[in-house]
């Protein structure tokens, strides 16, 4: 009993700590709060309809009524009050109220004014650094010290790069250069990132927000253990789908943790899985919420800013490698249940029942989907699909919302943009200070040279530098530090600049539960009461196709190449990955002896090569024909032996 409660400790330190336990507020505080949040809601609804505002009326507005919101909802340390903003909290909400309203208000010179040329008066200075130190906070309060040590290391290299030597030096900024840069111009704070979160990342923030108001999730849910319930190792396939379907919910890995793996740990762990394995499983399925489109994690709207496309593009490209992801966990996750003989759940939901109550919860999905590949404007179809969940759930007795409900979900749409905006602020300044330092080229530099211009190096060192950014940063400040200062140097080296950053935006998936810092990993340890390492190493075997299919993005056509080659290229990378599975969990039809592993092995590697599209022709159709007949041959041999033991 005292090592359950431990255990239950645990988790709830490890969900503090991702999500930091937010204020329970009381008084005019709350009603100051709601109103906030429910202002931001609804003139960010508003503007999907009518357009969106000048930039710093949009993303001002935006940026201060978060901060707002994070100064209110998230105390500054364990001494502060729990019930209440503090002094100092109160005071950093009358600067941002005070703020808002003074830039609203001169909006129009803002606008008007000629960069680094117009004068820039005391308040604006007063005005910038205080915003500076407003988002570093914001940043270090919703997700830690290390996002906040970051940004301003970079804002310090901006004062004081001349002190620094050879390649590293840079001459030094001036304050009223700062303030221009980071405050007065959209080369800064109020840039193209806010803008993506004030318009398109608001929208689907707001559209999980209402999915989760109106219990869409437990529909999902009773979809899968209908669907998957009754295989072999079915509560771990249950695991794998949901997380998929939950991965249009949530944005944070560790809350798809604690969703569903709540449910999904206990049974695997009862049907026979191991507690590291059940957590690893989970982990690595939740994980993967967050490249599943046509909602994906919040380094993907980041991305799709980045790199200059639409987010269409990027969750078209996406598609194909995100289904050979939860392929090959469902690989993984049967070949254990069969060599173990793990047998699905007994009782699961009516299937037909399942798939008519929550079918009408798919439609807002489908439906954003489908204006995303007519080329409406995300923002808009994510509005508008926010909007079809409510008429929907209304249509409906057991899913209807009252009208306190309906404003309290009103207010979970910006209160879910708190931990977000504190990435992308410091995110913000961390561009904005690269760009005006020159730091990109010099990095670009530094890269090349220490591999030698080799494209397959230079992509090993993304990996170890991703690995060793994420056991410190959250998934979307790694994904924008090492994009801002790596892919220059592989787009150099003739890398297209979409696969480079879809490349480091997955390899920056996989630090986040692998040892030795991995905290969707601990999370899922916590719930299944297993030992953290050994689930995170688990979690890394499982989840290795975080390292494995970035390979084809670069050097197959898995994302530029036509339909037809699209699909071809995945069909041999599934083909290739279901080997290497057999190899890793020594199991195909039947267990493998140590030859029969190093043959899948063999057969897995000679088929990735064959995907690549600087392979030549004939030796691509040698190593396919040779990868083909080696399978065909062992799974003739595994079904003989199987069927002899069967005689015996």
């Amino acid at each position: 009993m005292r090592k359950e409660t431990d255990e239950n400790k645990r988790l709830d330190k490890i969900v503090e700590k991702d999500e930091k336990t937010k204020r329970t507020l009381h008084g005019w505080q709350r009603y100051l709060a709601f109103t906030v949040a429910v202002i931001l809601t609804l003139f960010t609804f508003a503007t999907a309809f009518i357009g969106e505002q000048l930039p710093m009326i949009q993303r001002s507005l935006h940026v201060y009524c978060v901060l707002i919101l994070v100064y209110f909802w998230y105390p500054g340390s364990k001494r502060a009050p729990r019930d209440r903003a503090s002094v100092f909290d109160l005071i950093c909400i009358a600067f941002s109220l005070f703020s808002v309203v003074y830039v609203l208000l001169n909006s129009g010179r803002y606008a008007n004014r000629v960069p680094y040329t117009s004068p820039v008066y005391p308040i604006d200075m007063v005005l910038a650094v205080g915003l500076v130190i407003l988002c570093l906070e914001a940043g270090r309060r919703t997700l830690g010290i290390s996002i906040t040590l970051i940004a301003g290391l970079f804002v310090v290299y901006a004062f004081w790069g001349k002190y620094l030597p050879g390649i590293f030096q840079y001459k030094g900024t001036t304050l009223k250069k700062f303030v221009e840069q980071i405050f007065m111009t959209t080369e800064g704070i109020f840039g193209s990132l806010t803008g993506m979160s004030a318009t398109t990342l608001f929208s689907f923030i707001a559209f999980g927000a209402f999915l989760q108001a109106t219990h869409a999730d437990k529909y999902f849910m009773d979809i899968c253990l209908a669907l998957c319930g009754k295989k072999p190792g079915g509560p771990a396939k249950v695991s794998c789908l949901s997380s998929a379907m939950m991965g249009t919910i949530s944005g944070s890995s560790i809350a798809n943790v604690v969703t569903t793996g709540t449910l999904t740990i206990p049974i695997m762990k009862a049907s026979g899985y191991k507690p590291e394995e059940a957590g690893a499983i989970e982990t690595v399925a939740s994980s993967g919420g967050q490249i599943m489109p046509p909602i994906m994690g919040t380094g993907a709207f980041i991305l799709a800013e980045a790199v200059g496309v639409p987010y269409m593009t990027v969750v078209k490209v996406s598609i194909m490698p995100a289904i050979i992801y939860y392929l090959c966990l469902w690989f993984f996750i049967d070949a254990k249940a069969k060599k173990r003989g793990i047998k699905g759940m007994e009782v699961v939901p009516d299937v037909k029942k399942s798939l008519i109550t929550g079918f009408p919860f798919f439609i807002p999905v489908i439906t954003l989907f489908t204006l995303l590949v007519l080329n409406f404007a995300p923002f808009l179809g994510a509005i508008s699909c926010t909007l079809l969940i409510f008429v929907i759930a209304e249509l409906r007795k057991d899913t209807r919302i009252n009208f306190k409900q309906f404003w309290l979900a009103l207010e979970s749409c910006a209160k879910g943009m708190t931990s977000i905006t504190g990435v992308i602020l410091c995110a913000s300044i961390v561009i904005s200070m690269i760009n005006m330092t020159g730091l990109m080229m010099k990095s670009t530099q530094i890269i090349l040279s220490i591999s030698g211009g080799k494209l397959w190096l230079t992509i090993l060192l993304c990996a170890v530098i991703a690995y060793i950014l994420g056991m410190g940063l959250p998934i979307s400040t790694c994904y924008v530090i090492l994009s801002s200062l790596a892919c220059a140097a592989m787009v150099k080296i003739g890398a297209p600049i979409l696969c480079s950053h879809l490349m480091i935006f997955w390899f920056t998936q996989l630090a986040q539960i692998t040892p030795p810092v991995c905290m969707t990993a601990f999370a899922g340890a916590a719930i299944a009461k297993a030992e953290p390492m050994k689930t995170g190493w688990n979690a890394l075997t499982y989840g290795i196709t975080f390292y494995v299919i970035p390979i084809l993005f670069i050097y197959s056509n898995l994302i530029t190449g036509s339909i037809t080659q699209v699909l071809l290229i995945s069909a041999v990378a599934i083909f290739a990955l279901f080997f290497m599975v057999g190899g890793f969990e020594g199991y195909l039809l039947g267990k493998l002896s140590v030859v029969g592993k190093a043959v899948c092995f063999a057969i897995f590697i000679a088929s990735m090569i064959a995907t690549f599209s600087s392979t030549a022709s004939s030796l691509r159709i040698i190593l396919l024909a040779g990868s083909a007949a080696a399978a065909l041959l062992m799974i003739i041999l595994q079904l003989r032996g199987k069927k002899t033991a069967t005689t015996e």
